[in-house]
């Protein structure tokens, strides 16, 4: 009877599937041989997400190691055996970038002379396409179908019209509701292109581009998409990069029923523009907007940060995180390019117009110069955002002046606030003083981080490690990390030699205090039991005493073992 039950609930799907989920893909393949029902339970899983293009197609015949290409002429009852495990493939990535065995054109020729269906995935949910050769572009379309959701394209930098293949996309995959395009060609160059194919992809609800390729004749186009949620630019190497010339002036041309369902927008642009188009254009528009992330190209002065902050105070109500990155992208600007570059400091009166954000979670600011705060203005944030979750007050300004002369005016009481106040904090960044001359007494350190999960210190100066474990200890939880350097990848071109060392030297005594805080942390959790248990003892002696005395006041005879005791 046992045994029946274990059978009948070994064979239900929808448990294996969940069970399944968890497993490694060797572990899989073995429950591929258990029976029938696990069979095709984990084969849905093996073959759900595949990354190797030959890994799949050596299923129809054998592929040449040395030419890529079939080692025989392909028959009808291989395609059969292919669709059965081609319908299972969820996720397919296609990308022969720099890679030796390339499957050939005459391969991928005689798939699509040979085939028996269409649809060579049919149920495909997201497609990644990355190739070098545009002679190879033209087989995509072999594994594009209407069910595909998610198409990620890598155009190669050959100079050949993008029309035609565009087309492909909208005539086989009209449904999609992301895309995101990498490429290293300046926008300018596609976006004649690039425009009509957003245009005809209405069910858009996400887009991905590199930096520089929010231009004014795309985001006049994005704004005419009505399930658009997300405008996304990234830094990640594979997205590539656009030219910042495409985005000198933006000043686009928006409706004010445009943009209808956005929440998440990133661009890059020269701040003194982005100010009327945000306040003119977006504000009317984009009412839904909770998240805002703007690489600021150049910054003219710090009114000019502080009337960007005005303008986002005022009209975005619902506005959950805001980052603003002003610090040189990969294409640096004019600003940048003298020896010597200029900033003035940001202070409290330039944040104060954000104070009117109580939704508020996540901040991020990123300047070339440190911040010019005191403990009281941060105590001020921090008491108007209770809800933050994560935040970064310029942790690695990289203007530092000879030898990272600048410092902080914040020391480790800057952490003080934050745990005061803001009691789901999990992500806190600052550039800090922290030595141990200035280090709080016990009595003035107040409730604990309870999740704090990482401290980011940048590039702050810092003292003896081992004092400033000691005290973070006191603070921070068992699990929190202490982060420091640079994460700014073009950081290194503001640096010099002396500068360079120095900095390592930081990071190096940030590293130590990240390896000695857990101990700590452990050592006083261990104390603190410890205390406990000796309270508690204090605690049972003092009310046998009172007691004890009790009676004997009273003349009363008793067993002063018989006393109360507290476990």
């Amino acid at each position: 009877m046992y045994q029946s039950v274990i059978q009948r609930v070994g064979s239900i799907p929808e448990l294996l599937d969940i069970v399944f989920d968890h497993l490694d893909h060797a572990s899989n393949a073995n429950n591929a041989v258990v029976c029938k029902v696990w069979s095709e339970v984990a084969r849905d899983k093996l073959w759900r997400e595949v990354c190797n293009p030959t890994q799949l197609l050596s299923i129809l015949a054998p592929i040449s190691d040395l030419t890529g290409s079939f080692e025989r002429k392909l028959e009808p009852k291989d395609w059969s055996r292919f669709m059965t495990y081609a319908r299972r493939v969820r996720k397919f990535t296609y990308e022969d970038l720099s890679h030796p065995h390339q499957i050939t054109p005459a391969s991928f020729a005689e798939i699509s002379e040979t085939r028996t269906s269409l649809s060579l995935l049919p149920h495909l949910r997201e497609f990644t396409y990355a190739t070098d050769l545009s002679s190879h572009r033209r087989f995509a379309v072999l594994f594009m179908n209407e069910s595909v959701r998610r198409f990620n394209l890598q155009l190669d930098d050959e100079p050949e019209p993008l029309r035609p293949f565009f087309d492909n996309i909208l005539a086989r995959m009209p449904h999609l509701t992301t895309l995101d395009l990498r490429t290293t060609r300046p926008a300018s160059s596609i976006e004649r292109d690039f425009v009509h194919l957003l245009n005809k992809l209405p069910r858009l609800e996400k887009v991905v581009v590199p930096p520089y390729h929010i231009t004014n004749p795309v985001m006049q186009t994005l704004a005419k998409l009505p399930n658009l949620g997300v405008i996304e630019f990234q830094y990640l190497r594979y997205q590539g990069i656009g030219d910042k010339e495409d985005v000198r002036y933006f000043n686009p041309n928006i409706p004010e029923d445009g943009f209808p369902a956005l929440w998440d927008l990133s661009l890059s642009a020269h701040l003194s523009q982005f100010i009327p188009v945000l306040s003119d254009t977006l504000a009317p528009a984009a009412k839904n907007l909770t998240s805002l992330y703007v690489h600021a190209i150049s910054v003219e002065s710090e009114a000019s940060v502080r009337q960007y902050f005005t303008v986002v105070g005022e009209n975005f109500p619902l506005i959950r995180s805001i980052y603003l990155e002003a610090l040189p992208g990969p294409t640096m600007s004019t600003q940048w390019e003298a020896m010597e570059p200029e900033f003035e400091a940001l202070t409290l009166e330039t944040l104060k117009p954000l104070l009117d954000c109580p939704r508020l979670t996540t901040f991020e600011l990123m300047y070339p110069i440190p911040l010019r705060l005191m403990l009281d203005d941060l105590e001020t944030l921090t008491s108007r955002w209770p809800t933050l979750e994560v935040i970064d007050l310029n942790r690695e300004p990289v203007v530092l002046g000879p030898a990272m002369g600048t410092q902080s005016n914040l020391t480790l009481r800057a952490l003080f606030p934050f745990a005061r106040n803001c009691p789901n904090l999990r992500k806190l960044g600052l550039y800090l003083h922290a030595t141990e001359k200035d280090l709080p007494s016990v009595s003035e350190i107040p409730r604990p981080f309870t999740k704090l999960i990482e401290l980011n210190v940048g590039l702050s100066s810092i003292g003896e490690p081992e004092a400033i474990a000691l005290f973070l200890s006191r603070i921070c939880p068992a699990d929190c990390n202490i982060e420091a350097g640079v994460c700014w990848s073009y950081a290194e071109t503001f640096v010099d030699d002396a500068s360079r060392a120095v900095m390592g030297e930081r990071i190096s005594s940030w590293e130590e205090v990240n390896f000695y805080l857990p101990l700590s942390v452990k050592l006083r959790h261990e104390e603190k039991i410890a205390r406990d248990s000796l309270e508690r003892e204090v605690e049972d002696l003092r009310i046998r005493n009172a007691i004890l005395a009790e009676k004997s006041a009273m003349a009363l005879k008793g067993d002063g073992d018989s006393g109360c005791v507290i476990a």
